[in-house]
């Protein structure tokens, strides 16, 4: 894989994981979320804590993705 194809999908996946997670966060302070959520997906969250906890967890790779500190 070239280095241009490797930043690509870096930036790629690390901008997908920073909306998923913020996302997230206007579903959890409930706001109108910018992207559709599942009721069914919803349901695998009955405490808040884990939601809040796995979107925290999205924003932090997302950013750490982004800014190259996961990559060798």
């Amino acid at each position: 894989m070239t280095k241009v194809t490797q930043h690509i999908s870096r930036y790629f996946l690390g901008f997908i994981f920073l909306v998923a997670g913020l996302n997230g966060y206007f579903v959890i302070f409930d706001l109108e979320p910018f992207i559709g959520t599942s009721p069914a997906a919803m349901t695998l969250f009955e405490f808040q804590y884990l939601l809040i906890f796995e979107k925290s967890l999205e924003i932090l790779c997302g950013i750490l993705l982004i800014i190259n500190r996961l990559s060798h």
